[in-house]
């Protein structure tokens, strides 16, 4: 019996059996598995990082934790806060140097400059001449206006006249009625007698003795008696009428008299404006100071500037004591006041350094630029200008302490007022600040140049300070990064000052109060907390760390 020989492996008879349709899906669904595999580990390696380590059974996360621990710390560096007795909110502002005061003077009435009595650079007194301008109309109105007075003078002096007259028309009056009284008693009496008589007649005539003519003309007598009677009676009364229309006269001669005054006060009034509208052709200095600007010359023809825009004639500003002007921004606002501090530089002056302190300050913020105007008063003259300022402004307090009465002390109160009336802004005490200069150089400042103004808007007297770089934001929330316990932890932070190079901020806490609710309090850097000083944004909260101490 023939075996018939087997067929030939491929591994020994060395020929490759063809590739069919089930062996090429056989070889790619293993490509498929090995693949698969491949992406489930590389998938496991990396969640591993972000999982947390699985929980082999019969061990403890406790006896686990400082090997991870030890393992995942990162080192930082971290510093210290310093403690700065000078940290303050201070603000910085461009500054321009400004007159004390400063007047442009210009012309009321029109007409041709008649002499110029002041130049450029000249120093002038309060009230001393500068210039005269020529308006000769003036000068005849004020001349017209005073005749005018002496006219009203004279109608007042013949309204006294008539007021005498007046006054003797009464004195007749009194007179006449006194005269007219008496006669009206002399009637009576003259009467009641030719009644008596008339009488006897009667009796006479019953007896036969007389006759009745006798009677009738007894009867005559008695009437015409009796009708002086009744004449007296009415002249009394007339009497009395001339003396009540006396009165009236009289009455009249002084309402004449007082009109003639007012008139003449009218009058007067009339000159006294008319004098003052002649003395605007005097352009006299306001206060004392220095001349800055003169634009006419004898001869100019100047117009009234109350009709029109015109130029100044002359100005006077006033430069022993400037004013040095900043706006600063309205966040400001709240931290100004009186004692503010400022330090101020010139740039055209190195080495000037002014301390003083705020003068005044605008109480309302300008809403074109949400700015506020604070002023800065400096005394700017020689020893002798600032002793003679000096003297002044202790002399109303030496006049008070000088002077037992006290009508005596308000007497000299006053005069020393009136004598100071608008030489300062406001109250002059205390004196205006003395500008520290370099030695040997006591140049002084000049309006119109520009430097700086440092504020000092609130003094901590002394706090821990960070550096900025300590400070970071989150979600716009600033933080800080402390290490306690090796482990790095942010806190929320209220930030007092930050000018880019340091920092003063406050640790923001929860505190829970008696009654049981959560509070938030701010808390000062002690100086002894180790805060990560950069590169927070990479940790974690509460994420190990191995702290390096750095110096700042």
């Amino acid at each position: 019996m023939t075996v018939p020989n087997p067929e030939p492996s491929p591994a020994t008879s060395g020929v490759r059996p063809p590739i069919t349709g089930r062996s090429r899906r056989r070889t790619l669904g293993f490509l498929l598995g090995i693949l698969t595999l491949i992406a489930l580990g590389t998938g496991t390696a990396v969640l591993a990082g972000f999982l947390p380590n699985p929980v082999i059974p019969g061990t403890s996360d406790v006896a686990l934790e400082p090997a991870h621990r030890k393992a995942a710390a990162r080192s930082v560096q971290v510093i210290r806060p310093k403690l700065d007795t000078s940290i303050g909110i201070r603000l910085e502002q461009l500054a321009e140097v400004e007159p004390y005061y400063q007047a442009d003077l210009r012309a009321r009435v029109s007409g041709i400059v008649k002499s110029v009595y002041k130049d450029i650079g000249d120093r002038v007194h309060q009230g001393e001449l500068l210039l005269v301008i020529d308006v000769p109309e003036l000068d005849r109105e004020v001349a017209q206006k005073a005749a005018v007075i002496t006219q009203r003078l004279q109608e007042v002096a013949v309204a006294r006249s008539g007021l005498m007259a007046a006054e003797a028309k009464r004195d007749v009056a009194e007179a006449v009625i006194k005269q007219r009284e008496a006669e009206l008693v002399a009637a009576q009496a003259a009467r009641d007698l030719r009644k008596q008589r008339l009488e006897r007649y009667q009796t006479l005539a019953a007896r036969a003795a007389i006759g009745p003519d006798v009677i009738d003309e007894q009867m005559r007598e008695v009437k015409a008696s009796s009708a002086a009677v009744d004449a007296s009676s009415a002249a009394v009364q007339r009497a009395f009428a001339d003396l009540k229309d006396a009165n009236s006269t009289v009455t009249a001669a002084h309402a004449d008299i007082q009109l003639k005054q007012a008139m003449v006060q009218v009058a007067r009034e009339d000159h006294a404006r008319s004098a003052a509208i002649a003395g605007y052709t005097r352009i006299v200095a306001p206060f004392d100071g220095v001349v800055v600007r003169r634009t006419v010359d004898p001869g100019s023809f100047v117009q009234n500037a109350t009709t029109g825009t015109t130029e100044p004639l002359i100005s006077v500003a006033r430069t022993d004591l400037i004013t040095v002007v900043a706006r600063v921004p309205d966040v400001a606002a709240p931290f100004l006041s009186e004692n503010t501090r400022a330090v101020i530089t010139v740039n055209e002056l190195p080495g000037v350094r002014i301390e003083g302190k705020v003068s005044r300050f605008t109480p309302a913020v300008r809403g074109s630029d949400r700015t506020i105007r604070v002023e800065v008063d400096l005394f700017n003259g020689d020893d002798s200008d600032r002793q003679r300022i000096v003297d002044r402004v202790v002399s109303s307090g030496l006049i008070a302490l000088g002077v037992a009465r006290p009508l005596s002390v308000a007497a000299g109160l006053a005069i020393e007022e009136r004598a100071e009336a608008g030489t300062y802004k406001g109250d002059p005490l205390p004196p205006p600040a003395l500008p520290h200069h370099t030695p040997n150089d006591h140049t002084r400042i000049v309006p119109g140049m520009l430097g700086s103004m440092s504020l000092v808007l609130h003094d901590f007297g002394g706090a821990s300070i960070l550096p900025s770089t300590a400070v970071y934001t989150r979600a716009g929330q600033p933080y800080v990064m402390l290490i306690e316990n090796d482990e790095a932890h942010q806190y929320p932070v209220r930030i007092q000052v930050d000018d880019g190079r340091i920092a003063l901020v406050s640790l923001i806490t929860n505190r829970r109060d008696a009654d049981g609710h959560t509070r938030q309090r701010l808390s000062a850097l002690t100086g002894y907390e180790q805060i990560i000083a950069s590169r927070q944004l990479e940790l974690m909260d509460g994420q190990p760390v191995t702290p390096v101490p750095t110096e700042w």
